[in-house]
C-alpha cells in the first residue's frame, strides 16, 4: 500500500469518483497524483537531464527507468496513474493536430464569391444594354429600352442642339471609336462583389460609329469636328453603339470569376434629325435683274411673272446650293399648278434656278403657224426645303403669270401684234400693267413695288432673255430699258401672258 493511505480504502478510489465530475478539474489534481507516483514508486534516477513527455514514446522511456518497482503490490494504483497519462498524452496529440491542421488552412486563400456586373451595386445585370445611352448637352437622355427612332421617325433635336458636340454617349470624343469595358465599369463601379474584393478587370470593349444620311462612316469627322455643325443634308444621322460579350474577374480574389460573372453584350441605334438653320436670304434674276429679299409670305417672294428659260440666282445662309439640289433633288415641280418645273444647279455659292414651261416654236417653212409647246401652264407654287424631312421650308414662291416671248414683228398695219398671241390659246398681247410700273415721264403708276411686273422682275433686259429691242404693249406704247414709253419702233418684240388666276386656298 502507498504511505500514508488507509488500509480499507481499496486501490481503485481515484477510478470511482463520480462521473459529473466536471472535465475541466483542475490541473493540480492530476499533478498530484504524478507527484505521488513518484514519491511511492521508489523511482531510481533517470538519465541525467532526460525530459518527461506525455506520450506513449515518453512513457516507454519512464518505463525503461523504473527500478525496483513493485507492481505487485502498486499494481492498482499505477493503472490509475497510467491511465492518466494516456488521457493528458491524447489531448495534447489531438491539440497538436488540430493546430497543425488550422495552420495548413489559413495559409491557403479562402474561397468567396465572384464579382458580377451590376449598375445598382446589389443586382445582377445580365447585359451591357444600360451602357448605351445617348445624351443631349440640355440634359436630355435617351436609353435603348425607350428609343423607338429609325430613318422614316428620327429624334429631331431641339433647336439647342446645334454642335455635333452637343450629343454625346459614354465613349467620350477622344476615345473614339472604341474603349475597354475594363475602363468603364471600373471607373464607374458597375460591378458587386460580396466578399468586397476591388481592383476589377472585364473583357471586352465598347464601340461607337456615326453614319451620315449616305451610309458614310463619319466617326472620325465626328472625333476631330466637336464644334462643327450638323447639316440638316446629312440628316437623318445614325449613332450605333455596341458591346461586345465579356466576362468580370478581381486581381486577388478567390474565385477571381465566375459563371455570374459573365455578361452578354448588346448594340443599338439612335437616329437622329438636326433643325435646319438655313435660310434663304435673297432671289435676283440673271442680266441684271432687281434684287428681292425673301419673305415666309409665299406671295411676297420673286419671282411671280415667268417664262421659259429665265434664271436667277437664291442667296443661302448656313446651307450650300449642293446641299439644297441634295434635298429636294435638281428637278422640282410644282406642289400646286402645272405646266412649269425648275431646274437647281450650283453657281459658287449660289442655287441657280431655272424655269421651265410652255415655249414658242416657230417653222421654217413659210406660212406655217407657230405652235406652242410644254403643257398648259396655271398659276403654280414652287417649294425648297432645307431638309431632308422636308419639315422646313426654305423658300417658296407662286408664278401667276407665264409669258412667252415671240420675238420681234414687222408692222403690217391695225393689229399686227395682237394677233401674233392669238395663235395660243388663253393668251394676249402683254398690257403695259404686265410689264412694268416705270414711265419715261414719271407719271402716274410710278412706283418702286416691283413683283408682278415683268421688266420690274427681271431686269431690263428681260432677264437671260436679253430682250434689246423695244417691246410693245397692248395700249401702243413699248418698254425700253424697263421703262414705258410712246412706240417709235415698227420692229418691236412681242411678249404674249397667259391670262392670270389666282391660286384657291381653302
Amino acid at each position: 500500500m502507498f504511505r500514508g493511505q488507509p488500509a480499507s480504502q481499496p486501490a481503485s478510489q481515484p477510478a470511482s469518483q463520480p462521473a459529473s465530475q466536471p472535465a475541466s478539474q483542475p490541473a493540480s489534481h492530476n499533478l498530484g497524483l504524478f507527484k505521488e507516483f513518484f514519491n511511492h514508486s521508489r523511482l531510481g534516477s533517470l538519465v541525467p537531464h532526460q525530459q518527461l513527455f506525455f506520450s506513449f514514446k515518453d512513457l516507454m522511456i519512464v518505463k525503461s527507468y523504473l527500478i525496483n518497482l513493485n507492481l505487485g503490490q502498486r499494481f492498482s494504483f499505477l493503472r490509475t496513474v497510467l491511465l492518466f497519462i494516456l488521457a493528458i498524452s491524447s489531448l495534447l496529440t489531438i491539440s497538436v493536430n488540430s493546430a497543425h491542421a488550422l495552420n495548413a488552412s489559413t495559409a491557403n486563400v479562402i474561397h468567396g464569391s465572384a464579382p458580377y456586373l451590376s449598375f445598382d451595386n446589389w443586382n445582377r445585370a445580365y447585359t451591357t444594354e444600360p451602357l448605351l445611352w445617348m445624351r443631349f448637352s440640355n440634359g436630355a437622355v435617351y436609353q435603348p429600352y425607350n428609343d423607338y427612332s429609325n430613318m422614316a421617325n428620327p429624334i429631331v433635336l431641339p433647336d439647342s442642339i446645334l454642335k455635333v458636340g452637343d450629343v454625346q454617349t459614354i465613349i467620350p470624343a477622344y476615345n473614339y471609336p472604341s474603349i475597354s469595358l475594363s475602363n468603364i465599369i471600373a471607373s464607374n463601379n458597375y460591378f458587386n462583389d460580396f466578399d468586397g474584393d476591388g481592383e476589377v478587370n472585364s473583357t471586352g470593349s465598347l464601340t461607337v460609329t456615326w453614319r451620315d444620311v449616305y451610309n458614310n462612316d463619319i466617326t472620325d469627322w465626328v472625333k476631330h469636328n466637336q464644334d462643327a455643325y450638323f447639316s440638316s443634308v446629312n440628316g437623318p444621322y445614325q449613332i450605333t453603339i455596341s458591346s461586345t460579350n465579356g466576362y468580370l474577374w478581381t486581381r486577388y480574389g478567390l474565385p477571381q470569376a465566375g459563371e455570374v460573372s459573365n455578361f452578354q453584350g448588346a448594340s443599338h441605334t439612335y437616329y437622329i434629325l438636326p433643325v435646319s438653320r438655313a435660310r434663304a436670304l435673297r432671289a435676283q434674276g440673271l442680266n441684271m435683274g432687281m434684287p428681292y429679299d425673301v419673305s415666309p409670305d409665299t406671295t411676297e417672294n420673286f419671282p411671280t411673272t415667268g417664262g421659259d428659260g429665265l434664271a436667277y440666282h437664291l442667296y443661302l445662309r448656313d446651307i450650300s446650293p449642293e446641299e439644297v439640289i441634295a434635298i429636294n433633288g435638281a428637278t422640282v415641280h410644282a406642289v400646286e399648278g402645272e405646266g412649269v418645273y425648275l431646274t437647281l444647279s450650283a453657281d459658287r455659292n449660289k442655287l441657280e434656278i431655272t424655269l421651265h414651261g410652255p415655249i414658242i416654236v416657230k417653222s421654217k417653212k413659210h406660212k406655217v403657224k407657230p405652235r406652242l409647246e410644254g403643257g398648259n401652264f396655271s398659276p403654280s407654287r414652287f417649294v425648297l426645303y432645307a431638309d431632308r424631312s422636308h419639315s422646313k421650308v426654305l423658300y417658296q414662291f407662286e408664278l401667276k403669270d407665264w409669258f412667252l416671248n415671240y420675238g420681234p414683228v414687222l408692222s403690217t398695219g391695225p393689229g399686227t401684234y395682237t394677233s401674233k398671241c392669238y395663235y395660243f390659246e388663253g393668251y394676249w398681247l402683254a398690257q403695259e400693267n404686265n410689264l412694268s410700273t416705270f414711265y419715261q415721264d414719271g407719271g402716274w403708276g410710278q412706283t418702286t413695288v416691283g413683283l408682278g411686273y415683268f421688266f420690274n422682275e427681271w431686269g431690263s433686259r428681260g432677264g437671260t432673255w436679253n430682250l434689246e429691242q423695244p417691246t410693245v404693249t397692248a395700249s401702243g406704247s413699248v418698254v425700253v430699258g424697263g421703262m414705258i414709253r410712246p412706240l417709235t419702233d415698227d420692229n418691236p418684240n412681242v411678249l404674249c401672258v397667259k391670262k392670270r388666276r389666282m391660286i384657291h386656298r381653302p
